[in-house]
């Protein structure tokens, strides 16, 4: 899966998961996890985006 595709369905999810708590659906502890989740994620994501990007360029200066 590429990288926006991940950021578009963790903004999708992160809208969600605010509706729900305004609706007081959800508690404080579910939310807590969701949200390590993510930022899990989203490290993950840039480290890829990360090494992707040095990838390409050692390539074009070899």
């Amino acid at each position: 899966m590429e990288a926006d595709e991940q950021n578009l369905l963790v903004l999708i999810d992160v809208r969600k998961m605010n509706r729900l708590q305004r609706e007081n659906k959800k508690s404080i502890d579910m939310m807590s996890d969701q949200i390590t989740y993510y930022q899990d994620l989203f490290d993950t994501v840039i480290a890829n985006n990360r090494n992707t990007n040095q990838s390409i360029v050692r390539e074009r200066y070899d």
